[in-house]
């Protein structure tokens, strides 16, 4: 049993099941017949009195919600009264010593109060999910900064500088939106009409004074989220926000053949969007914050052909995340960053020949990852963890495939049992097997990870 406490609706099964009390009632105006739903959805998910803990999660949070609703029934009602009289389920509590036990038995008698007490009337049932789509796919969409009585947030922050000032400034100017798709975050099994729906869009770059006239679609540039990389958001989907943004459809114009699929490709798509909440705001997270720090980024790839001196100077500039041993010691934690640059070093230089070359790439000014080349042959390749997982080694090697042709090969390095990858942010076989495979290049045999 998932609980976490000794109420009512404390427990993972309650809280699994509160979303499908509310499109059942919702949705079915005969309670009787949602309640049937509901049984049958309970019965198929093996809820049953085979298991006493869970079946009183189930029935005891049924009760609970329609009791506060206006709607319980006596069938229900009495089977829960009868389930607490028999004290049905409370094995388990039992094994949880006395304490939990008599707080337990607390809050079933004055569940059993409640239910035996008039309800009031019958209140309307709200569904916490925006059911309806917004705007046409490929809408392009001026909305309105609201920057005024906020602050730059600390997230933001750590892509570009501003002050407050400067954010504070940009209050009623607008930036351009595209409405590419929409994303199903979550779909009720009892009622499967009721979905949750995010709108998805692709924010272009640039700030403007006023809603622009006679736009050319065609010189529209990305945007670049932090974390994501790609110009994709979503939200929910509610004009409410929009409307205070004073919004305004430009036109309707075909997707750009970049823009992923968001139902074909929905497993890497949802981690390759930024979630924007436009009714949240605090110090770390702003909708607003989150658009300006998005303009004017690039991804960048440079070639350095046999400058071993500026090689180094990328390898020592190039954060490497090594973790504080266990007392602590910022200072041991920087030796080993040391030792792993060194490491970096050594491989480049040794597998760096006269015939290779090496590109960096970079996001804004950081370089975040490199790739080593020996002629047709790749030595290394170097990524920081959190921009591998959006792409950033599929790029260099892509790259290198451009300009080395497709006569390139990896030697990838077996994993060793118990022996972690040198550097740390070397990806692991695996991954380095599937973007081989993407780029279209050979893998050459397995060597030792000691051997590199």
């Amino acid at each position: 049993m998932g609980a976490w406490s000794t109420s009512i609706t404390g427990n993972d099964t309650a809280q699994d099941l509160r979303a499908e009390y509310a499109c059942a009632f919702y949705y079915y105006n005969d309670v009787a017949e949602a309640v049937q739903k509901i049984e049958e959805y309970a019965a198929y998910q093996g809820i049953d009195e085979s298991d006493e803990a869970e079946y009183c999660d189930y029935l005891y949070s049924l009760a609970d919600f329609m009791w506060k609703k206006g709607i319980l029934t006596e069938d229900i009602r009495d089977r829960t009264i009868h389930k607490i009289d028999t004290g049905f389920g409370m094995k388990i509590w039992e094994e949880s010593g006395q304490k939990v036990l008599c707080e337990r038995k607390a809050v079933l008698e004055k569940f059993r109060k409640q239910l035996i007490s008039p309800m009031g009337a019958r209140k309307k049932i709200r569904l916490n999910v925006h059911t309806n789509e917004i705007f046409e796919e490929g809408d392009l969409i001026a909305i309105k900064l609201m920057t005024e009585g906020k602050s730059y947030s600390k997230d933001a922050a750590r892509t570009r500088d501003l002050t407050s000032e400067q954010f504070v400034a940009l209050d009623g100017k607008y930036v351009l939106i595209q409405k590419i798709g929409t994303r199903v975050s979550w779909r009720s099994h009892i009622v499967p009409e009721i979905c949750n729906c995010w709108a998805v869009f692709k924010l272009f770059d640039g700030i403007y004074d006023e809603v622009p006239e006679d736009l050319d679609f065609n010189q529209l540039t990305d945007a670049l989220f932090r974390y994501s990389f790609t110009p994709y958001f979503s939200c929910e989907s509610s004009m409410f926000y929009f409307r205070k943004r004073k919004y305004k459809v430009l036109g309707n114009v075909p997707l750009r053949d970049d823009v992923i699929d968001v139902n074909e490709d929905y497993i890497r798509f949802q981690y390759r969007q930024k979630s924007i909440y436009f009714g949240i705001y605090n110090e770390y997270n702003d909708a607003d914050s989150d658009l300006i720090a998005a303009m004017g980024n690039a991804i960048t790839i440079r070639n350095y052909n046999g400058d071993f001196d500026l090689l180094r100077e990328l390898i020592r500039s190039s954060y490497i995340n090594v973790k504080n041993n266990a007392d602590g010691s910022k200072e041991e934690a920087e030796r080993n960053r040391e030792t792993e640059r060194e490491e970096l070093c050594r491989i480049a230089e040794t597998g760096f020949a006269a015939e290779g070359a090496v590109y960096q790439i970079c996001f804004n000014e950081r370089v975040v990852g490199f790739i080593l080349l020996n002629g047709t042959l790749i030595k290394g390749l170097y990524v920081i963890s959190g921009y591998q997982r959006v792409g950033f080694g599929n790029m260099l090697v892509d790259h290198a495939v451009k300009n080395k042709g497709n006569e390139l090969r990896m030697d990838v390095p077996e994993l060793v049992q118990g022996k972690r990858l040198v550097p740390s942010f070397v990806p692991i076989t695996d991954i380095l097997e599937k973007i081989c495979q993407k780029a279209g290049i050979r893998i050459k045999e397995h060597s030792h990870c000691q051997d590199r």
